[in-house]
């Protein structure tokens, strides 16, 4: 239970506190306790947490570079866990470390659990299936880590400076108050704001237009179509003009439209219509980023019923 700023962990018998940590801009997110018991961790699509519960402090506070799967965090030895099924986090280098495709994970089913020290899944086709193990991290995975050195892998931690840079729509007003907003974040975090170090970019765009039907409630059950298009608003992290990492939202007409009396669907969808400047000022700001591999991570394998194979990184978006 996350209350004012930290997140308590309660017996559910006796309502007796067990443990309390830190926690004030954790997002909502898959938790799973590690086998023993001694930790405990939220995954959100960017950001993973993992708590000590016997001193009630934060081992990791991991900010991926982009999105990933979070239906599930399992508790892997050597201290990795295994996200979404698929991306391996390497817990001491912050990292995603290996990424696992196997017929198992899929978004709408879970075939596969880590029993043991072993990930159990379900293999083979409609017609034949089994059940298999598969000791992750393979020593492939292993060695490869080996070659990666903790701290030389951060970018970014307290004390690294950053140059503000915003190229964002709005009047001057507005434009100032996200620089502002950016500026008092990053020192929030522990960092300085100047000339000569990283670069944090602001950044907002138009996306894709697509037609929206809205349908009136009452008597008159009139339906109108508009076109809108998307307004993205989006933070990155540069160093030497390579991302980092970043965080974006992408808004547009809500669903439900609400129209105050003599307003026009025109004017309701106004606001809409403009990128979203709050973000801006919600956004939460790393405290530490690890340099990710340009692919997503550093290797690649499938899971099949012959072993663990290698494969090519699937093909990045543009």
């Amino acid at each position: 239970v996350s209350i004012k700023g930290c997140v308590y962990l309660f017996d559910a018998l006796s309502g007796d506190t067990l443990a309390r940590m830190p926690g004030s801009d954790i997002p909502a997110g898959t938790l799973s306790f590690r086998p023993d018991g001694g930790q405990l961790a939220s995954l959100s699509p960017q950001r993973l947490v993992v708590w000590n519960l016997a001193a009630g402090d934060t081992y990791r506070d991991i900010f991926f570079p982009s999105v990933i799967g979070n239906e599930a965090v399992d508790w892997l030895f050597g201290g990795y866990v295994l996200a979404g099924g698929a991306n391996l986090v390497d817990l001491e280098r912050r990292i995603v470390l290996w990424q696992y495709r196997h017929a198992a994970s899929t978004p709408l089913s879970r075939g596969y659990a880590e029993r043991g020290g072993r990930l159990w899944h379900v293999l083979g086709d409609a017609g034949r299936r089994a059940v298999h193990f598969s000791r992750l991290p393979h020593d492939e995975a292993m060695k490869t880590a080996a070659t990666l050195d903790p701290a030389r892998l951060l970018a970014v931690v307290p004390g690294t400076t950053f140059a503000v840079e915003t190229r964002v729509q709005g009047s001057p007003e507005e434009q100032a108050r996200v620089r502002s907003a950016l500026e008092a974040a990053l020192t929030s975090a522990g960092m300085k704001v100047g000339a000569g170090g990283l670069v944090l970019e602001a950044t907002t765009d138009s996306g894709a237009s697509h037609e929206m039907s809205y349908r009136s409630f009452g008597i008159d059950r009139t339906t109108q179509t508009v076109t809108v298009t998307d307004q993205i608003s989006r933070l990155r992290m540069l160093e030497n003009g390579k991302t980092i990492w970043e965080s974006t939202s992408v808004g547009g007409a809500p669903a439900v439209l609400q129209i105050k009396e003599g307003e026009t669907i025109e004017q309701a969808l106004a606001p809409y219509r403009k990128p979203n400047l709050a973000f801006f000022e919600a956004v939460a700001i790393p405290r530490e980023v690890a340099r990710g591999a340009e692919a997503g991570a550093y290797g690649f394998s499938q899971i099949t019923e012959q072993g663990i194979q290698a494969v090519p990184p699937p093909p990045r978006g543009p």
